[in-house]
């Protein structure tokens, strides 16, 4: 059998399903190997699935001086990176442990929010799972002394 012995109704490269069958060409050469004592009849399609690509988020780290307001949440230079693609976050697409405003690490991870933004900007060929998790630095500021 070959390519011209099957045809795809709904062919395609994207994940999905495809239904194929046997052309008149495949039915043929069925016909051949089975002899003349039998009939050789098209008896259904078969299906081909090509799956989604489990893609992994890898989350930028960021970060701020302190300024004795800005939560760690409220950083504006986070990005999270998927099959080649750079997507900015805001505070709505994550979710940061222990949220606060003094100087010092805090650990984020995407939301279902920002888990969506992702996969929309990967497209439909991939299931895209959060990865690690990012941290975000607010810096100690520097005091003056008069």
């Amino acid at each position: 059998m070959s390519g011209e012995d099957i045809e795809v109704t709904n062919d395609g490269t994207g994940a999905g399903n495809y239904a194929y069958q046997l052309s008149d060409a495949g039915l043929a050469k069925v016909q051949s190997v089975v002899g003349t004592n039998y009939t050789v009849v098209l008896g259904g399609s078969g299906t081909v699935t090509i799956a989604q690509v489990v893609a992994t988020t890898v989350l930028s780290d960021g970060g701020f001086t302190f300024d004795g307001t800005t939560k760690a949440s409220e950083v504006t230079n986070l990005t999270a990176s998927v099959v080649g693609k750079t997507v900015g976050l805001d505070s709505s697409d994550i979710d940061v442990t222990d949220d606060g405003s003094a100087a010092g690490d805090y650990v984020y991870q995407l939301n279902a929010t920002g888990l969506a933004k992702v996969q929309s900007a990967a497209g439909a060929n991939y299931t895209v799972r959060v990865g690690d998790t990012g941290t975000i630095t607010i810096a100690k500021a520097q005091a003056t002394t008069a």
